[in-house]
This record gives structure tokens, sequence and C-alpha cells, in this order.
């Protein structure tokens, strides 16, 4: 699986993304992925801190709080109460 570190603006492995028309990068499940200018202000809305971009898996993660949130449409859904845990 592979991640974008947005704090530090580090790939991890690799994201998965192949580009689509217009040379924008989409994702292999046929979603979209969200814009690098969002991605360069999302944060966690509990602690404020640096998420990991998973576009192949459609979710923003947040290591410290352990929070998994969702991307519906190519809009983050940053609410903490409707975010998972994850181990």
């Amino acid at each position: 699986m592979g991640s974008i570190n947005l704090k530090t603006g580090g790939a991890g492995e690799e994201t998965g993304n192949v580009h689509g028309r217009a040379g924008r990068p989409r994702s292999k499940k046929g979603g979209g992925v969200i814009k690098t200018e969002l991605l360069d202000i999302l944060a966690c809305p509990r602690c404020k801190g640096g998420l990991d971009y998973r576009p192949e898996e459609n979710e923003l993660r947040c290591l410290a709080c352990r929070l998994v949130y969702a991307v519906r449409g190519d809009i983050p859904v940053l609410l903490v109460d409707e975010a998972r845990a994850f181990e």
C-alpha cells in the first residue's frame, strides 16, 4: 500500500496513481484524487497533525490519532465522528 505524507511532501511506497485525461492523476480504483493544493493544507481535525493520503483506498490517515478519514467523490470527510480507527 502506498501513501503520501502530506506535511513532509515525501512519498512512501508507490501510490498507485495513473494519469487520466488532461494529465490529471486518477486512482486505480476509478475514484478521483485530491488536488495537491488541498492536500498541502489539510490536517487532522482532532490533533491538527499531518495526514497520509492513500489514493488507492480513498482515505486519509492520521498516524498520531490512529484514525482514518474517508474521501468521497474527491472530497475529504474530516469529521472525527465519522472517522474510523485502524490498527
